[in-house]
């Protein structure tokens, strides 16, 4: 039970962080046997294109379901350059079907304009040290050429 399961972890980080301290968060979703049906925009890289998920078949499910419902990876899309970002994301009628926003080698991240609020762009501050996606994304691009 997930419920259950998340109950001993939340004690276990309570034991080895105290109850005052910053704790990881905890995820607990059902576990499926397929992978969730996405809708990636068409012919651009997202993040999702640049993870290499290990293990095995249900195992690399496991995960890739968690991208998609917590990280929403297939809806982040890499890109050069600021002015690719710019042209994806500036103009309601520009942004393709599926793109969540832009994230650009230099690390500016381009949200499109939605129905409640405008276009917008600001710098990311890359996180120092190990974590779930830290990766050099100019690296991975490469290695996916």
């Amino acid at each position: 039970d997930n419920d259950n399961d998340r109950n001993v972890l939340v004690n276990v980080l309570n034991q080895v962080y105290g109850k005052g301290r910053a704790k990881p968060m905890i995820f607990t979703s059902k576990f499926l046997q397929q992978r969730h049906k996405i809708i990636k925009p068409a012919e651009l890289k997202t993040v999702l294109d640049l993870v290499d998920i290990v293990g095995t078949e249900d195992q690399k499910t496991v995960v890739f379901n968690f991208l998609v419902d917590v990280k929403q990876v297939e809806a982040v899309v890499v890109v050069e350059t600021q002015t690719e970002a710019k042209n994806l994301t500036t103009f309601a009628q520009n942004v393709p079907k599926g793109l969540g926003y832009c994230i650009t080698m230099d690390w500016y991240k381009f949200i499109p304009p939605t129905h409640n609020g405008s276009y917008r762009s600001y710098y990311v501050q890359k996180k120092n040290g190990v974590g779930l996606l830290n990766t050099s994304m100019r690296t991975k691009l490469e290695e996916k050429k």
